[in-house]
């Protein structure tokens, strides 16, 4: 009996209580620092922290999943907005060269052009090259377009910057395409 009692209290500690005269050893078993060095408590442990580290990453990779899903849902809105600008973009563009191709067609653009080849005197104004001469307008037709918002040929009729001796001079192809309105207007013509 000794030996059971010393090993119960070599691995416990229990409370005593002294109450008006009498010892009273209570059934408040404390466990040892043995007991939390034990093998089974160190396994408890250990098992309850890569339960807690498991939980952890379980919640962090669902974080993760939630801000990829939000990130690619995101990515596709920015994409279909840009889809959307592009096709408005592509439209209005083709519209401008639909409207451009009608006001070279008439005869006051006509008019307008051989007063311009008159003041130059028929040569490019940068080389002096008298070969393939084409109109430039100094403000470009392009900004008159859209500055004046010009939508239709009787609009372009009466729009007097458009028609201005004074906004056009004469260049050669190749001058004429290293001007930056032709750049511009190359550039929007290969990207429709």
């Amino acid at each position: 009996m000794e030996d059971s009692i010393n090993s119960f209290l070599g691995s416990h500690r229990l409370l005593v209580i002294l109450v008006g005269g009498f010892i009273i050893i209570g059934p408040f078993v404390i466990p040892s620092i043995k007991d939390y060095f034990s093998s089974d408590s160190k396994l408890r442990r250990k098992k309850s922290r890569e339960k807690r580290n498991y939980e952890l990453k379980q919640q962090i990779q669902e974080k993760l999943m939630l801000t990829k899903e939000t990130e690619n849902r995101r990515k596709i809105e920015r994409q279909k907005i840009q889809e959307q600008r592009q096709r408005i973009k592509d439209g209005e563009h083709q519209k401008y060269l639909d409207l451009r191709k009608q006001i070279e067609k008439m005869p006051i653009y006509q008019r307008w052009k051989q007063e311009i080849m008159n003041k130059c005197g028929s040569k490019c104004q940068m080389c002096g090259s008298s070969n393939n001469l084409q109109v430039h307008h100094l403000d470009s037709f392009y900004s008159i377009i859209k500055q004046y918002n010009i939508t239709s040929i009787e609009k372009a009729f009466e729009c007097k910057q458009l028609w201005n001796v004074d906004n056009g001079e004469i260049l050669c192809k190749n001058c004429h395409d290293k001007m930056e309105s032709s750049i511009n207007r190359q550039t929007l013509m290969y990207n429709t």
